[in-house]
């Protein structure tokens, strides 16, 4: 079950945003695809936006 205090162990350095080829971070806004990935050692997080699915 998950609570308000599951947000509080959120870390922001630990998030990296990478906009691939075709992309920038205002344009286009339509056929975007998200693909969101972690490291199970570091317990960063990778969010790619691109025209296609990231093969992270």
């Amino acid at each position: 079950m998950l609570g308000s205090g599951y947000l509080s162990f959120f870390n922001p350095d630990k998030l990296h945003v990478e906009f691939r080829e075709g992309i920038t971070s205002t344009e286009p806004i339509l056929h975007r695809r998200y693909t969101l990935t972690h490291s199970d050692l570091t317990a960063d997080l990778f969010f790619d936006s691109g025209i296609k699915i990231c093969p992270r």
